[in-house]
């Protein structure tokens, strides 16, 4: 008898170390394809989940992964399909984000709103919500809301980025290259930061400082090229960051 139970002990281990091996084989797959931005593969990954359990989190996964492959549309139809996601503040803030690709910012307002009613305070719907007033060119009530992300400890560098960005938008061009010089030098292979302070320095005719930052890659006549292109050029929303 004794022997008889020690067996079916032994069985049961070796099933849970399968049970085990296999979640743990599949965590890796994902955290590898995520790594990778690999999105085909990792859309099948999902889709394969979703058939066996047929959960609310992977199908909110599936809807972010075809926003990150820049499909909003294909993650609209997954999130409209998710049962009671109006009440899903996951599910919310990709549809805010996929009607906001898609140029709808009437209804991504609305969407990023109801989320932060359902739960305030969290940084990451205040970022987006001031993104989308900045795309509507409300300067003031995009920075009330960047300012309200950073209080909730939202990402630093990316408000910071966010903040010289309006600046860069209300043409106060001096005031924004002091921001993105600070956070320029703590920074020095974030390319949107060093992106946006040639911007800055461009548009605020600042010569001297744009061609220190500049000469490690460019000579002078790339200097002065990208120095004409960038000081006419037209600004938009889309150097901010989510």
């Amino acid at each position: 008898m004794h022997k008889f139970i020690y067996i079916i002990f032994l069985s049961l281990l070796v099933l849970s170390g399968c049970s085990s091996s296999s979640l743990d084989n599949s965590q890796a797959r994902e955290i590898m394809l995520k790594s990778t931005k690999n999105y085909p593969d990792l859309i099948n990954f999902y889709k394969e989940k979703i058939k066996k359990q047929n959960l609310d989190l992977d199908k909110n996964k599936l809807a972010q992964v075809y926003l990150d492959y820049n499909d909003p549309e294909s993650a609209l139809f997954i999130v409209n399909n998710i049962p009671n996601h109006m009440n899903n503040v996951e599910s919310l803030i990709i549809m805010a984000n996929a009607f906001f690709d898609l140029g709808n910012n009437k209804e991504a307002l609305n969407i990023a709103k109801k989320a932060n009613v359902l739960e305030p305070n969290r940084g990451d719907i205040e970022n987006l919500i001031a993104i989308i007033y900045a795309s509507n060119g409300d300067i003031k009530n995009a920075r009330e809301f960047f300012n309200m992300a950073r209080l909730h400890l939202y990402d630093d560098i990316k408000i910071k980025n966010n903040l010289a960005v309006l600046d860069i938008l209300d043409e106060d061009y001096t005031m924004a290259s002091n921001k993105l010089i600070e956070l320029y030098a703590k920074n020095r292979n974030d390319n949107e930061i060093y992106s946006n302070l040639v911007l800055a320095l461009s548009k605020s005719n600042n010569i001297e400082l744009l061609e220190k930052i500049l000469k490690p890659k460019f000579n002078n006549d790339e200097i002065n090229h990208k120095y004409d292109l960038l000081k006419s050029a037209n600004i938009s929303s889309s150097l901010l960051s989510k």
